[in-house]
Parts: structure tokens; C-alpha cells; sequence
């Protein structure tokens, strides 16, 4: 950039933005309004900048298409690690893991030696169960951060009880796909997603995944339900060796 003005302005924006994503408060109209004409105010210094927070506003308001114009503007104007990252911030927030995936492994590419840039791909990409890729990124910086080190340790110890219950990660990211666009058509925001190794009474292993979002008993039922419908014909469901499960917060 020119100067550090537009960045500034535009990291304060999307993070506003971004807080929206897990507010646990209604946002009025009047704020989404003012972030809007905030926005089209960054439109004059820096177009690419503006195209960012745009997408971010469109992704709060469920505007898929949109807040897909505004990313593909943004790098088509300018590629770069920031800007991939941000693009999966947006596609995250519409449940869009496998877009988020893919952005945040072009974000990494940008900036592979970077282990921040691979501390927020791995984040990505263990949300939606890309943990061979999360793997792939993480053993080279795990000297680097404590955090990347625990990852590598929780994924070797989810691929073990993967392999000895006879779950595949294409498996489970079929799964947790199903449950992301359950939610989505629902418009209830994902913000985090568990990765537990369970033992029954008898010994037997299983993985259970929490998908936590905001909200209440109500949304969680109407969420549960839609997922059953989905599971319930598929003759490889087993709930026993894969639970994915809603719960709110």
C-alpha cells in the first residue's frame, strides 16, 4: 500500500465485521447501515480494501453471491496472504468450509515460512476436517509455536483412532459438509467445531464432534432434526463410530 492509513482503516473495519460473526447480541440495522457507508467511504483510498469489507458485511447478511463477488474482486486486484486469509474469514462465516479451505491454503502458499500465516490455515482447515492438509502445513513450523505442536499431536492421535474404528477423513468431512449446509440453510453461524476421541463402557473408541454456535435448545433441535433427515437413508452412517452433533452456546 501507499501508506498505512487505508490498512489501518481497513483492519479496524473487518474486524468489526468479523466481531459480528459471534456477537451473541442482535446487531440493528442502523450499525450494519453505518459499516456499509464506511465502506463505501475506504471505496475512494482503496478499492481492493473496500472490496474485503464488503464481503464481509454481504457474508453477515447470508448474501452468498455477494460476499463471493466482493472476495474474487478483492484478489483479482490484489493477491495476497491478507487477502486469501480474509476470504476464508468470509467464507467461514457463511459456512463454506470447503471455500474457506481452499483460501486458506492459498493464503499459506503466499507465505509458507510464515508460522502465523500456517497457524490460521491449520485453524481452518481442522473446522472442516482437512486434517491431512492441517498436518501437512503444521510438521514444518511445529518448532515454531507451541499451538502448531499440540495440533500435530491432536491430529496423529485422531488419524490412530480414525484407523482403528475404521473412519475415514473423507468420511467425516462428508459428515461435517452435511451439518455445515444444514446450518447454513437455517442461517445459524458456526464458530467452533470440537475433535474428541470417546471411549465406550466396553472399550470401543469413537469420535464425537461438537458444531457450536449461538443460539438456543429450539435452533439446536431444528438443527438436529434437519441432520437426521439428511443421515438417516445413508447406509454409512454410524453414529456409534462418528457423532457429529449440534450444541448451542
Amino acid at each position: 500500500m501507499a501508506s498505512g492509513k487505508p490498512e489501518t482503516i481497513t483492519r479496524q473495519l473487518f474486524e468489526k465485521v468479523a466481531q459480528l460473526f459471534i456477537s451473541s447480541e442482535p446487531v440493528s440495522d442502523f450499525a450494519v447501515a453505518q459499516m456499509k457507508r464506511e465502506a463505501e467511504k475506504l471505496q475512494g483510498v482503496d478499492a481492493v480494501e473496500a472490496s474485503i469489507v464488503k464481503s464481509g458485511i454481504a457474508a453477515f447478511l447470508w448474501n452468498a453471491d455477494e460476499a463471493n463477488y466482493w472476495v474474487r474482486n478483492a484478489i483479482s486486484l490484489r493477491e495476497s496472504t491478507v487477502n486469501y486469509h480474509n476470504a476464508s474469514v468470509t467464507m467461514r462465516a457463511l459456512n463454506d468450509f470447503e471455500a474457506a479451505r481452499d483460501y486458506s491454503l492459498a493464503s499459506y502458499r503466499c507465505a509458507p515460512n510464515s508460522a502465523d500465516t500456517a497457524s490460521k490455515a491449520i485453524s481452518t482447515l481442522m473446522m472442516s476436517g482437512n486434517f491431512s492438509d492441517a498436518l501437512a502445513i503444521a510438521i514444518p513450523h511445529v518448532g515454531s509455536m507451541s499451538e502448531i505442536a499440540e495440533v500435530v499431536e491432536e491430529i496423529e492421535s485422531l488419524q490412530q483412532a480414525m484407523g482403528a474404528i475404521g473412519i475415514t477423513e473423507d468420511r467425516i468431512k462428508k459428515e461435517m459438509q452435511a451439518a455445515f449446509k444444514v446450518a447454513a440453510n437455517r442461517e445459524v453461524r458456526v464458530k467452533t467445531v470440537g475433535h474428541n476421541i470417546v471411549s465406550d463402557p466396553d472399550g470401543g473408541l469413537g469420535i464425537y464432534i461438537p458444531i457450536v454456535f449461538i443460539g438456543d435448545f429450539s435452533t439446536e433441535n431444528a438443527l438436529e432434526d434437519d441432520f437426521a433427515s439428511i443421515l438417516v437413508d445413508d447406509p454409512e452412517w454410524d453414529p456409534v463410530k462418528l457423532s457429529i452433533e449440534f450444541t448451542h452456546q
